[in-house]
């Protein structure tokens, strides 16, 4: 398994979309259902509760809710910071479109009283997908968040991370005050150097590679 740094995966999603032509949006669909595929092989029942935030990674979990319910599980998406930050044109936003189309309007949570209003219903969850932040975060976990997801983590909940455990750095897996422990993790096109660096291996669980179909000749190009 090659494991790379955040700017490498960057380049490589510029590379699908700029030189090969393939809509970003279809590489988050693949995201999506290609990380919907191997949560549905360890819960077939209850509610899944999507944390999701403003940027690609909550778009990501915008998808695997839609694929979730198409299957039949129940699932409850929280929305962690404001929604107007969206952009409808981007694709977070064309997913989130897709998902209010389809009934689903999600619980926003702004603040740690908004926290505490909702939280019954994250707690009740059977599992949490953790679709707040991506490989791209840097310097950490701001307020309240880093609270939010400290309190989380100390619930001892199954959860499954979508592309990193959020509070973890992708190249060093270093965690500066927080971070959300997984299960698993499915992440895209190819494994991050903070999976195994620092906390990574502790923090991460089982670690999936999702195709998300960029060309195979550019994957082999890339070094560690």
């Amino acid at each position: 398994m090659k494991y790379v740094r955040r700017e490498t995966v960057r380049d490589l999603d510029r590379q699908a979309i700029e030189d090969y032509k393939i809509p970003s949006v279809i590489l988050m669909e693949n995201a999506g259902a290609g990380a919907t595929r191997i949560i549905l092989d360890r819960i077939s029942q209850g509610t899944i509760a999507i944390l999701c935030g403003k940027g690609n990674n909550g778009g990501d979990g915008f998808v695997i809710a839609r694929h979730l319910h198409n299957h039949g599980i129940s699932v409850e998406v929280f929305f962690f910071g404001k929604i107007e930050d969206v952009s409808p044109s981007s694709d977070p936003g064309i997913n989130l479109n897709i998902l209010r189309k389809m009934g689903f309007e999600p619980t926003i949570i702004q603040s740690i009283d908004d926290f505490q209003t909702h939280k019954p219903r994250i707690q009740a969850s059977h599992a949490i997908i953790d679709a707040l932040f991506g490989t791209g975060l840097q310097g950490g976990l701001r307020e309240p968040i880093a609270s939010i997801i400290q309190e989380i983590a100390s619930w001892k909940k199954r959860v499954f991370a979508i592309d990193i455990p959020s509070g973890l750095d992708a190249n060093t897996g270093e965690v500066i005050n927080e971070v959300l422990p997984a299960e698993l993790t499915t992440t895209f096109a190819l494994a991050k150097k903070g999976f195994i660096l620092g906390r990574g291996p502790e923090v991460s669980g089982e670690i999936f590679v999702i195709d998300i179909s960029i060309p195979r000749e550019v994957l082999e190009n890339v070094e560690e």
